[in-house]
């Protein structure tokens, strides 16, 4: 490490195959000229690894003024300050990924830094409940939380795309609202039967997207907001921007016969383009999709463009 900080590197990646925990000191990188650092903690030979074994530890603070993007996978914080003393000196950070992350002893957890454009967080912060971000140059967020169920509260006015995935739907809260967010990808499933929370969930989640353009949502997520034909009747869709609405089925149900739709096309048609009337509208059913080969399915599932056929 330190013969590649005095060769002016600009890209490193590191990832450590350990049979035990260890602390990472991180005054280990410091380096004016590095752009690119890239920090893995893995269990080698160990069935535990499965279980997501956190082996890097992330203390102290990074000192990389060049750096403009990090990526930590399987990495503890324990920082009383959280992400954000981590990254106080970094300022021309612009890109972070935290990948199968968590903390210890802390159930909130921040991310605050001016000058961030991109953030993923992907497979859950572990024992945390609320994540918040303050981020004002934030315009692309990526979201997978798996089975974590988080409270999100984010500040960022400049947020234009939001791509989440999770088996809960999103809370999300702001202060300051999403003026400028034009494109959303929301992924839903839940394995067990919607109730009234959820549902509730599902319309805030919409009532956030009045500026939305282009809209992807999954069919699980379309039969939890119109579980509830009170709710749909007393509040009409807030989509009033929308030009593209994209419904997919995530729950193929490839054994048997595929599980029936709860909404159908009409009904989603006479709920959004009540707003946007200009909107174009794609809609596929499970039946559909299951008459696709199996091939076409996996590249459909990587990037997802349904139409009706």
């Amino acid at each position: 490490m330190n013969y590649a900080s005095a060769h002016n590197i600009q890209r490193f990646e590191v990832t450590y195959l350990l049979e035990n925990n260890i602390e990472i000191p991180l005054s280990l990188f410091r380096s004016t000229s590095l752009k690119h650092l890239s920090l893995e903690g893995k269990k080698y030979s160990s069935y535990r690894s499965i279980f997501g074994i956190k082996v890097l530890r992330a203390t102290s603070t990074l000192e990389l003024p060049a750096l403009t993007t990090l990526c930590l996978r399987n990495a503890t914080f324990c920082s009383d300050d959280n992400c954000v003393g981590l990254l106080s000196k970094c300022p021309n950070l612009k890109n972070l990924t935290l990948e199968s992350c968590q903390t210890e002893g802390l159930s909130n957890f921040s991310i605050s830094h001016p000058g961030l454009s991109d953030l993923t967080l992907d497979g859950g912060l572990k024992n945390v409940k609320v994540v918040n971000v303050v981020a004002p140059q934030l315009e692309n967020l990526i979201i997978r939380c798996g089975y974590s169920i988080w409270k999100h509260v984010i500040s960022a006015p400049a947020l234009t795309s939001l791509d989440y995935k999770g088996y809960h739907p999103l809370h999300l809260s702001t202060e300051c609202g999403f003026p400028s967010l034009k494109e959303v990808n929301i992924c839903y499933s839940d394995p067990f039967v919607a109730h009234t929370k959820k549902c509730e969930d599902a319309h805030e989640i919409v009532q956030q997207l009045r500026s939305v353009e282009f809209l992807k949502l999954n069919l699980e997520f379309m039969e939890l907001l119109f579980s509830s034909e009170e709710l749909i009747s007393r509040q009409p869709s807030p989509l009033v921007n929308l030009k593209n609405l994209t419904i997919y089925p995530l729950d193929l149900y490839e054994r048997g016969l595929p599980k029936p739709s709860k909404v159908n096309s009409t009904e989603v048609k006479n709920y959004v383009l009540d707003s946007s009337p200009g909107a174009t509208f794609k809609m596929t059913s499970r039946e559909v999709c299951r008459l696709v080969p199996s091939i076409a399915l996996i590249a459909l599932g990587c990037k997802v463009n349904y139409g009706k056929h």
